[in-house]
């Protein structure tokens, strides 16, 4: 029952840091909590039958599906944001190793919410079992899923360092040679915790790597039971894959010290908390990519468009394209930089033009300019306007090399149309 000292200080300290605002951590707390009831029922079961048997294995883990089951249906019902977008649907995403990017689980994923509170709280109970061990291994794996959780919900992760916290203050008592155990309370709620903070976020597989040594002890355990069940079967005998199961026990058995054993697990926990905190960290992280617009040229190579100069007497437009005349790069027109009079010829506007689409183009990439030069033509003049020679200034002195210079004014066919008249007679 040692779990009552500091599991409800962990949750505490959260709630007085983060407020009940975070609908992750109300939830994640709430869980925590109703699993360790199951664990505190099976304790005092224990105390009153001065036994070591309490709940039967199938009542504690219909309990335990209970709360899990309740937890993942609560998750789906509830607001929570996603970080992969607005949709509610996008909670049912689960992060995986990078190259893998995301799996959408949809209605798994609440099966595997579940799955996790029972595996998690099974495991950190099988850890129990050495002084210090499950304490010590458990807050490595908070601070693990504290660093992974981080991006996503900073709320999330103050409540693993709090329950990281207070496994370290517990261990002050539970160490070698342990005065105070935590029993099914503590281990269930540890358990219950994490399972929490990953359905919460979708860090399933940062859960995993950080809590490598709880899935150890429970895959021992189930190694075992399956081999000497099989070996029983096949050969009428049952034999045992391990000295004594949970794996920590085996240890002990082939002479390994209480101490050493817990320390390796230390050092074990340790590397896979710092995994699972940099590999998330690494997956979240986007990449910078150079991005380059315009086309893309080798050193010493200039990189040509076209520019469409239109040049009436009062107005001059610069259009760029690309050479296949597809696509515009840039377009500006002397009355976009001055307002003059329609009756007044103003080269200033295209000369001020002119600049505008130099700077443009060379943010592009582009370099040199094919000129083609365009009057009102037509039964109107044939000579462009003086913007034209102003705006050809302006592209030269700016340092974009001008190509070829071609002079695009339609000229008359044998239409009719004459200036100020109509189209053949009107009847």
């Amino acid at each position: 029952m040692g779990g009552l000292f500091f599991v409800p200080i962990g949750i505490a300290v959260t709630i007085a840091t983060v407020g009940f605002s975070s609908l992750q951590v109300s939830g994640a707390s709430a869980a925590t909590l109703a699993i360790a009831l199951i664990g505190l029922i099976d304790d005092v079961i224990c105390l009153v039958k001065n036994h070591s048997s309490g709940l039967s294995a199938w009542s504690r883990l219909i309990l335990e599906v209970a709360v899990g089951t309740w937890f993942s249906f609560w998750l789906d019902a509830t607001s929570i944001p996603s970080p992969y977008g607005m949709y509610s649907f996008l909670k049912m995403l689960v992060p995986l190793p990078a190259p893998l990017g995301l799996l959408f689980l949809g209605k798994f994923y609440l099966l595997l919410t579940s799955f996790t509170f029972v595996s998690m709280g099974n495991g950190v109970n099988l850890t129990d079992g050495l002084d210090g061990l499950a304490g010590g291994t458990a807050a490595l794996a908070f601070i693990g899923m504290s660093i992974a959780v981080l991006p996503i919900c900073s709320e999330l992760s103050i409540f693993g360092a709090s329950m990281a916290g207070a496994c370290v203050g517990f261990l002050l008592h539970n160490r070698y040679r342990a005065s105070v155990f935590m029993g099914d309370t503590g281990s269930l709620a540890l358990g219950g915790a994490l399972a929490s903070m990953a359905a919460c976020t979708g860090m399933f597989f940062p859960l995993f790597v950080s809590s490598g040594i709880f899935v150890v002890e429970a895959s021992s355990v189930i190694m075992q039971v399956l081999y000497f069940k099989i070996t029983k079967h096949l050969l009428g005998g049952g034999r045992r894959l391990f000295r004594m199961a949970p794996f920590h026990h085996h240890l002990e058995l082939c002479g390994l010290k209480e101490p050493m054993i817990v320390a390796g697990a230390y050092v074990i926990s340790s590397v896979l908390a710092l995994f699972a905190g940099y590999s998330r960290r690494k997956n979240r992280e986007p990449k910078e990519e150079n991005v380059t617009l315009g086309p893309a040229v080798r050193d010493g190579e200039h990189a040509f468009g076209v520019a469409h100069i239109f040049a009436s007497f009062n107005d001059t437009f610069i259009h760029v394209t690309d050479l296949s005349g597809r696509e515009t790069l840039v377009r500006i027109t002397g009355g976009m930089k001055v307002k003059a009079d329609r009756d007044e010829s103003s080269p200033y506007a295209a000369m001020l033009a002119a600049q505008d689409v130099s700077t443009r183009c060379k943010e592009l990439g582009i370099t040199a300019l094919h000129i083609k030069l365009r009057a009102t033509g037509g039964n109107k003049t044939k000579t462009p306007g003086p913007g034209a020679q102003s705006a050809l200034r302006a592209l030269a002195r700016s340092g974009m090399k001008i190509g070829r210079i071609e002079d695009v004014t339609p000229i008359p066919t044998d239409s009719t149309r004459r200036k100020g008249g109509r189209r053949g007679r009107r009847l």
